[in-house]
């Protein structure tokens, strides 16, 4: 659990590191500004995924393999349906959420803002499957991918810190 956690900071909370380290410190507030509203449409998802991990555990531990596919797909469409919606919101209605929340002269990060809600969708994307794992577990699996994903964003960020500015 401990490497899940650690992954999970990899992935959520290094791209303001290395923005600052590569930028003016002025350059980090956008970034995290942008950041928090677009996560948005991912905390909205979570909610309904709590109750994924013990039912899956349930399932599991009754050898009801069929049911658990069942809900890794109806999880994953209402997961994927509800983030969807929000993120769909969040990168219409950006710039006017910027302007009331932090001033207007923050709108012009809007862009950033619906590129990042994207990139959550993304990864909401697979939280059925971690929340199921999880409830079956499987800590070893969700440990090693989380890890790699936080690596593979660092990276990422580095690489396109060079290539995008």
């Amino acid at each position: 659990l401990f490497a899940i956690e650690a992954a999970g900071r990899l992935q959520t909370r290094t791209d303001e590191f290395v923005i600052a380290l590569f930028r003016p410190l002025t350059a980090v507030t956008p970034y995290a500004l942008a950041r928090k509203l677009g996560e948005v449409a991912q905390l909205v998802a979570v909610q309904f995924l709590k109750v994924m991990m013990p039912l899956a555990s349930e399932l599991h531990a009754a050898d009801q393999g069929r049911k658990l596919r069942k809900l890794y797909l109806v999880a994953s469409r209402v997961a994927l349906g509800i983030a969807t919606a929000a993120a769909v919101m969040l990168a219409m209605f950006s710039d006017a959420i910027l302007t009331l929340w932090v001033g207007s002269e923050y709108a012009q990060y809007a862009p950033l803002v619906a590129l990042l809600a994207l990139a959550n969708l993304i990864g909401t994307s697979q939280w059925p499957a971690v929340e199921i794992l999880l409830g079956m577990a499987r800590h070893r699996v969700v440990a090693v991918t989380s890890l790699a994903a936080g690596v593979t964003n660092v990276v990422l960020s580095v690489w396109l810190r060079q290539w995008a500015g």
